[in-house]
């Protein structure tokens, strides 16, 4: 009601309000008819895969909403799947929180079908979900396609040296990803760290890399007028 009657309000901030599915089934109604709320967090709040789609249904008809955060909820699979279909007609989300939602490698393979057509996320944050290297294959064949993504988050997921390769393959082709975050991972081989490395100095664009070796984090930054990237000492022996 108070997103249909308010006609300049463009942030809510409901995280950790446990307002659950049923809260979504009216909250998406009056997001189909608003036209000027920019930023919805709904993080933490027992929203399950029903929910997922109920606000899926609200973004199919919302053109105007920009960030939209719906970490550590447990949507699942089931709820990506809605989300991601409805991010095919929605021409509006730049960013989008999908952390900690209990998604798995089939829920990337679904994100990573809707990356491949739309371009219009700059900001996809999907660390801790356990995506594994099938799934971090499937958005690795998005990315080098897609042209609008600039910060992709994969902190957590489960990656090891076999999907950080299909990453810097994916590096090769895209010219666009500015930041790649992955944290807290299983990438131990200090060859693959290389690989990535000479990845992000043949993309442009890329302006900060991080990984994780046996729980120590290693950081790539090129500067704005910087002509190489500076690895910490021993990374590439």
């Amino acid at each position: 009601l108070v997103l249909r009657e308010n006609s300049s309000l463009s942030s809510i901030w409901l995280a950790s309000n446990s307002i659950g599915d049923l809260g979504i089934d009216s909250l998406s109604d009056s997001l189909t008819y608003s036209t000027k709320l920019l930023t919805l967090d709904l993080e933490n709040n027992g929203i399950t895969a029903e929910g997922g789609a109920l606000l899926a249904v609200a973004l199919r008809h919302n053109s105007t909403l920009e960030k939209l955060w719906l970490g550590h909820n447990p949507i699942g699979d089931e709820g990506v799947e809605c989300i991601a279909d409805a991010l095919q007609a929605n021409t509006g989300i730049k960013e989008l929180s999908l952390r900690f939602n209990g998604i798995t490698s089939s829920g990337a393979s679904m994100i990573a079908g809707s990356l491949r057509d739309i371009c219009h996320v700059e900001t996809l944050w999907l660390g801790g979900n356990f995506l594994e290297d099938s799934g971090i294959l499937s958005l690795a064949d998005a990315l080098c396609v897609n042209t609008s993504l600039r910060l992709l988050c994969l902190e957590g997921t489960g990656i090891t040296d076999a999907g950080a390769s299909d990453i810097y393959a994916a590096l090769e082709e895209n010219g666009t990803i500015a930041t790649i975050l992955l944290g807290c991972n299983k990438i131990g081989d200090k060859g693959v760290l290389a690989m990535i490395y000479h990845a992000l100095k043949a993309n442009r664009s890329s302006t900060e890399w991080e990984a994780t070796e046996k729980d120590y984090m290693y950081y790539i930054k090129q500067h704005e007028h910087d002509e190489e990237i500076r690895l910490p000492e021993d990374v590439l022996v």
